[in-house]
């Protein structure tokens, strides 16, 4: 019986201690990171439907990812209703 418990305290204190390496490790916010940065780093979670379905997925990406994607499609929009804007833009006419 003296044998069995001393095993079980060695497996508890082993696991304390890779639970505390793990926290120790775990890459919390820094000091120096401002409270805007650790917002863009929080992982955010939505449904979308993707084009031609009606079954909705689960998109998880951080908040500054969905701030990048949502930029890059407003200036994709504006460049399209812009037009060409150089002359290498342009059609192509009887080749």
């Amino acid at each position: 019986m003296g044998l069995l418990r001393v095993k079980l305290r060695l497996i508890a204190a082993a696991s304390m201690l890779v639970l505390l390496a793990g926290c120790a490790g775990s890459g919390g916010p820094k000091e120096f990171e401002s409270a805007e940065e650790i917002d863009m780093q929080k992982i955010v979670c939505r449904s979308e439907k993707p084009t031609g379905s009606r079954i909705s997925k689960r998109v998880c990406k951080t908040e500054g990812e969905w701030l990048a994607e949502a930029e890059e499609s407003k200036e994709l929009m504006r460049n399209r209703d812009r037009g060409p804007t150089s002359p290498e833009e342009f059609p192509s006419i009887g080749n």
